[in-house]
């Protein structure tokens, strides 16, 4: 039972390449076709490819950050013969994270359209998963069992949070490429892929401090708290036997839709010029992708369960063995101990697994290169959805249209250890492993296992053959056949007339710029009778007084000098008009037709008279006790302020209304932006455009004198009514 608890978290727990962009041995060459695709859409176009039809392929990857195996062996046995995987832990390692990716790769092809343009069609099946902050005593209790774990009784650990989640899907995606730049030495193109993604099942599940204390390890009796949430597709782990292949692409219990986008920059130092795909013409290139940009979202079904047991408090367990239990009796054995149960069936939404990808890839000659590759999730670690972690990979290869082998070299950001793999494409096939190498010969710690493989028809471009013929002639006729002689006749010199306006050079006093005889050959650009060397405003048609510059307005102020060049004005004031000749131009009049002194910007003054009457017309204004409501007795004073506000039409006003202190600040802040309100209601009822009106409640926060008495707070409960300029 052991080993399928061990088995379960890896599937469960998957904390690595989750996203299934592998194959690196063979991903990034220049024949890499449609696994190229996976890493960069913009790898479509431009390739040394006609056309690439892939069968069918395969990838396979488990790593985890608990521990190593002693051997390779081991690792193999452990999924050939069924035996349990003997790893050594750890000491380090607080945060645990195991990963486990299945990939399917169906039909698929690619092909060029244009010299510019190339589309493709990708199918695929991915399982994917993540899984962080599982502690090593929490794994260790899980893997081992309370009996045989050695903690010892009063042992007590808290498991942290832990997030583990598991996603089955299917996906299909088109793709398009095209070529962006190609000038010079410079070469850019990019790419797009189009998904739609079938969700055929998901698990998830959230641990939040979940603490466990050891009683009494003979008899498995334990105590612990906590809270788990989680959320799942099926009834039970069965369900993922249950999918039917009609449904594996379109039918299943979650959709969605995502996209790739990517461009790639090449530096090229071969023949810019020539068109031939034949050969890479690149020094070097780099380029960047993001991958699986989306979301599918699980339907709301009797199978959708969103679920959280809490305990609420500590629960005492006398005897139970996590190594002996089964992942199918889970919930019943947490109803059994009393663990409080929250169920719901609506839908739930997953987060693809986002990833970006940026990589460089440099030409050491004409089949040997070099690439490198950072690759890392961006998927947060509280959102439903797989992760990805850092990964950085360095790929010396060496390349042709048949024959092609890799060694990617990697970091993973998970295990923090360095993997060798290899990758080998033959013809159809090809085959490899990003891990392979280090763990068959012992280069470094087995901390995971990958394979990938599969079949494919590509069609590479080839060379044209260029075929030249000779035309030889028979020496018998070339002895025959002689060149006729003929006689010249005599050359006769023309006049030279380089403007070619038909007057020669020699009289010509603008003899490389075509003109008119009227001005010896010289132009008149503007056709306005002035001659361009002589013409102040040569492209545009002027009058002879103003040297050739044009007076629009014909206010005898040529344009150039006039700050109204459409409008006929005075010179007094730089050729723009004064229309109310009130001594301020019209551009500066804000009364344009109605006369005012300069320092008020030509519109007529308020008299005093008028100053007094609104200030003792705001002195009158009174309402009904704590309430916005104008009494009657006020609305002569007011409808005088109306005729003002008829008579200067020119004018807004400013209405603000204050209190006095007495009551909350909020409230009388309110009730003075009712009271101003009031006031500019009544103002709209008597025919005063609103917009000529602002209304402002200022509440107690601009007294006029200070509240500390009955007189001063009257004067602080006022209406002002303040009249300005319009702006």
């Amino acid at each position: 039972m052991k080993k399928y608890i061990f088995l379960l978290c890896i599937a469960v727990a998957s904390f690595t390449t989750t996203n299934a962009q592998r194959y690196y041995g063979i991903a990034n060459s220049n024949y890499a076709g449609i696994n190229g695709l996976y890493i960069n859409p913009a790898n479509i176009s431009d390739n040394r490819l006609i056309n690439d039809i892939q069968v069918l392929s395969g990838n396979v990857a488990v790593n985890q950050n608990y521990g190593y195996a002693n051997n390779f062996k081991a690792l193999l046995d452990s999924f050939t013969n069924g035996k349990d995987i003997n790893f050594t832990k750890n000491n380090n390692t607080n945060n645990i994270g195991f990963g486990a990716l299945g990939e399917g790769r169906g039909p698929s092809f690619m092909f060029q359209v244009k010299k510019k343009h190339a589309i493709g069609l990708l199918s695929r099946v991915r399982l994917v998963g993540s899984g962080s902050g599982i502690s090593s005593d929490f794994f260790t209790l899980v893997n081992a069992g309370i009996k045989r774990v050695g903690f010892g009784n009063g042992y007590t650990f808290n498991s942290g949070t832990t997030n583990v989640s598991l996603n089955l899907f299917s996906e299909i995606g088109i793709v398009y490429g095209r070529e962006l730049i190609n000038k010079d030495k410079n070469f850019l193109k990019a790419g797009i892929t189009l998904k739609r993604y079938n969700g055929l099942g998901y698990y998830s599940a959230r641990v939040d401090n979940f603490n466990v204390k050891f009683i009494d390890t003979a008899t498995s009796k334990v105590e612990f708290s906590g809270i788990i949430k989680g959320s799942k597709s099926f009834d039970d782990v069965n369900g993922f036997n249950n999918i039917k292949s009609n449904k594996l692409l379109v039918g299943g219990p979650g959709s969605g839709f995502g996209f790739d986008i990517g461009a790639v920059y090449e530096f090229r130092d071969g023949d810019p010029i020539s068109e031939s795909r034949v050969d890479n013409k690149y020094k070097y290139k780099i380029g960047f992708a993001i991958q699986d940009i989306g979301a599918m979202v699980y339907k709301a079904s009797p199978n959708t369960q969103n679920f959280t047991l809490n305990t609420n408090g500590i629960k005492t367990v006398s005897r139970v063995d996590t190594a002996n239990l089964s992942f199918d009796d889970l919930n019943t054995y947490f109803k059994s101990i009393g663990v409080t149960q929250t169920l719901d069936n609506n839908s739930t939404k997953v987060l693809a697994p986002t990833t970006l990808t940026l990589y460089g890839d440099y030409k050491i000659s004409k089949k040997i290169y070099i690439n490198a590759l950072f690759t890392t999730g961006l998927i947060g670690k509280k959102v439903a959805g797989s992760r990805t972690p850092m990964q950085v990979v360095v790929t010396p290869r060496l390349e042709g249209k048949l024959l092609e082998f890799g060694l990617p070299i990697s970091y993973n950001g998970l295990s923090k250890d360095v993997k060798v793999g290899a990758g080998l494409r033959l013809g159809f096939l090809f085959l490899g492993s990003d891990d392979l190498v280090s763990s068959v010969t012992g280069l470094s710690k087995i901390t995971g296992a990958n394979v990938y493989a599969g079949l494919r028809a590509a069609v590479p471009y080839r060379k044209i053959k260029s075929r030249q013929t000779k035309d030889v002639i028979p020496e018998t006729i070339a002895e025959v056949v002689k060149p006729i002689e003929t006689v010249e006749p005599p050359k006769v010199e023309t006049p030279l007339d380089t403007d070619k306006d038909g007057i020669i050079d020699t009289e010509d006093k603008c003899p490389t710029v075509a003109g008119l005889k009227e001005f010896n050959g010289c132009p008149d650009t503007d056709a306005d009778g002035i001659q361009d060397s002589e013409d102040k405003c040569p492209s545009v048609k002027g009058m002879k007084e103003f040297n050739g510059c044009p007076d629009a307005d014909a206010d005898g102020i040529q344009d150039s000098e006039d700050e109204c060049p459409t409008e006929k004005g005075l010179a007094t004031f730089k050729g723009c008009p004064d229309t109310d000749g009130d001594g301020v131009a019209d551009k500066d009049d804000k009364c344009v037709d109605r006369p005012g002194p300069v320092d008020n910007a030509g519109c007529p003054k308020i008299a005093e008279v008028v100053k007094k009457k609104l200030a003792f017309a705001a002195k009158a204004i009174q309402f009904e006790i704590g309430k916005d409501v104008i009494r009657k007795i006020s609305f002569a004073q007011l409808d005088e302020v109306v005729k003002i506000l008829n008579e200067y039409t020119d004018y807004e006003m400013l209405i603000e209304g204050h209190t006095d202190n007495t009551g909350k600040v909020d409230k009388n802040q309110l009730l003075s932006q009712k009271r101003a309100d009031a006031v500019k209601n009544y103002f709209v009822q008597k025919g005063i455009e609103a917009s000529r009106m602002n209304a402002a409640g200022f509440g107690d926060s601009k007294p006029l004198a200070a509240n500390t008495n009955a007189i001063n707070k009257a004067k602080n409960r006022r209406v002002a009514l303040t009249l300005k300029l319009k702006d």
